[in-house]
């Protein structure tokens, strides 16, 4: 029990549209008394801060901020408010229920089926910052008007749910992207080889990468958070044209295809747009490596990170430039397969009018030789909850999805002017 005569229990899962939200609100009464409070009320809030920074266009270390809220402070979605206790109206006989002088009044709220809420979200990058919050607020009003009110804020998560279940990938329509690259000896050296790149989220979908590039996914895709999502990537490195009798005897050189996952880099990005009064901004955040490519983000992952991506290596193949002419040029070429999965763990994708959140893969594939790194990004994804209508009930969930630890910790617990 805080000093004021004031605590808030309950539990703070993670919650999604329909959901129940109760708790108790235990009230010290003397101590209540003894601070002159005549009522306290409990409520439910959700809370979106937006904020766009502008550089001065003559000195970059001036930084001008606009924020946006509603009212000239903060715009508010959901505000629910329930009186749990006044003194003036307070019943003598439910002192019957207090132990030790302590007496509990629960409480509940129900969120409603609106899906236009964001999720709980956070992000303050160089162009601006936003955040998404939800929590319940107890307010212990002072009968003095010159004494600060006693306020306790305790935050929770919130997921929208997803709009339907995925379609069958069989009648998704595709789309595609193209980039053209290839393979140098030395850096001043260009020569007609290059390597081809494909990536497969194989489970959910297929998304074709090649360098040349050529990015293939099927249209309305959804990937959920907090679910395996299995990926494979597929690398192929093709030497320039050889005559027939030069390429049979197998020494004709072509771009090795690297066979170490460490070779590979999957990053998962952010993009999130911002909207401040009249101004907007995009800003792009990186949310770490994924599915177990790369060397290990800290020494706390070693032995673990990658072990689970299987590698198959192909063995060479010499593909004549015709199919016609079986004695013409034709190529050198070697593929190497890597088997993964990766785990999505953030907040899902969201369309406000002020606030837009998305994600894309950056991938990135060394081939030996300086400068012959082939890096290029995904579409944006379409990162969902992957809790469907059907199965949500008023009870809290429990996903592992990393919301900003600050919300996991007392907003505040103040006396507030």
């Amino acid at each position: 029990m805080v000093n004021h005569g004031i605590s808030l229990e309950f539990d703070s899962s993670v919650r999604t549209p329909e959901s129940d939200i109760s708790g108790t609100v235990k009230i010290d009464l003397s101590r209540v008394k003894d601070r002159g409070i005549t009522e306290i009320n409990v409520s439910m809030i959700g809370e979106l801060r937006t904020a766009v920074y502008l550089k001065s266009p003559k000195t970059a270390s001036a930084v001008t901020t606009v924020e946006s809220r509603q009212g000239g402070e903060r715009l508010t979605l959901v505000n629910h408010k329930i009186n749990i206790w006044k003194a003036e109206t307070f019943d003598g006989p439910s002192l019957a229920r207090a132990v030790g002088g302590i007496l509990p009044f629960p409480f509940s709220f129900r969120l409603s089926g609106n899906d236009e809420w964001p999720p709980t979200f956070e992000q303050v990058t160089g162009e601006g910052s936003a955040s998404m919050k939800y929590y319940i607020k107890v307010t212990g009003v002072q009968k003095n008007w010159y004494k600060s009110n006693i306020s306790i804020t305790r935050p929770f998560n919130f997921l929208p749910l997803d709009q339907s279940p995925p379609p069958s990938i069989s009648i998704r329509p595709k789309k595609v992207w193209k980039k053209e690259a290839s393979i140098r000896k030395g850096l001043f050296v260009h020569t007609a080889a290059r390597a081809e790149v494909e990536v497969c989220p194989s489970k959910f979908t297929r998304a074709i990468i090649l360098t040349p590039p050529k990015v293939s996914l099927p249209g309305e895709h959804t990937f959920p958070i907090c679910q395996a999502i299995p990926i494979d990537v597929r690398v192929k490195g093709i030497s320039k044209p050889y005559s027939s009798k030069k390429g049979s005897n197998g020494t004709s050189g072509y771009p090795l295809p690297p066979t170490n996952p460490e070779a590979i880099t999957l990053r998962l990005f952010s993009f999130t747009g911002i909207r401040a009064g009249a101004w907007y901004t995009t800003a792009k955040q990186d949310k770490g490596l994924v599915a177990g490519f790369g060397p290990p983000p800290n020494k706390s992952f070693r032995g673990e990170w990658g072990k689970d991506i299987s590698v198959e290596v192909g063995t060479p193949l010499w593909t004549p430039e015709s199919p016609s002419q079986i004695d013409g040029e034709g190529r050198w070429s070697q593929e190497v397969l890597f088997c993964s999965s990766m785990t999505i763990n953030c907040p899902p994708c969201f369309k406000h009018k002020y606030l837009s959140n998305s994600y894309y893969l950056q991938v990135i594939v060394r081939f030996s030789g300086l400068g012959n790194d082939v890096v290029f990004e995904t579409s944006l994804l379409k990162i969902t909850s992957g809790i469907f209508r059907e199965r949500v009930h008023a009870q809290p969930i429990d996903l592992p999805v990393e919301f900003p630890p600050s919300y996991g910790e007392v907003l505040d617990d103040r006396e507030e002017a």
